[in-house]
């Protein structure tokens, strides 16, 4: 009888950390589009969209090795990116970009280590305006922000506009 507890008990976990998973990849409604993106040599690709990305879903595997949202692809305000061999056939949700004030900070990973630069403001968002480094600059991997700062790490080095919400 404890095993089949123990059984149930796993199978609801799996349910409840799956939830929000697929939640997720269905938060996205309006404008879309389908983009094919491959890294036929290894190497990082940034394949740009028309508009302002929202989010993106991986919606078939066109061969290569496995797709990871975050670690093989991923998307930012102006496209979607692959690398490591992951080739695919993505979702891409556009819309408006933020409006306000906005300002432009720049920040540097120096030798690959983490590195915080403030900002005089609250941040609702923010993109990579121009880059200067040879390394990648991926939002949520090697830069990103919280409400008062920037944060880039792995040697990204860019110019990043800020919106602010006050």
């Amino acid at each position: 009888m404890s095993r089949m507890r123990w059984t149930i008990t796993l199978v609801a976990a799996a349910i409840f950390l799956l939830a929000p998973v697929k939640a997720r990849a269905q938060q996205y409604t309006g404008n879309s589009t389908t983009v094919r993106c491959r890294s036929t040599d290894g190497r990082f690709r940034h394949c740009p969209v028309n508009g302002w990305v929202r989010g993106a879903q991986l919606t078939q595997q066109l061969g290569g090795p496995a797709c990871a949202q975050g670690k093989t692809w991923g998307y930012d305000d102006n496209g979607v990116w692959v690398d490591r061999g992951c080739q695919g056939e993505f979702r891409v949700w556009t819309g408006g970009r933020p409006s306000g004030r906005s300002m432009v900070v720049r920040c540097s990973s120096q030798n690959g280590t983490r590195k915080t630069c403030p900002v005089d403001g609250f941040i609702k968002s923010a993109t990579v305006e121009q880059q200067f480094s040879g390394s990648p600059c991926i939002q949520d991997s090697t830069w990103g922000f919280d409400n008062r700062s920037l944060w880039v790490n792995r040697g990204c080095r860019a110019d990043f506009r800020v919106w602010l919400s006050r």
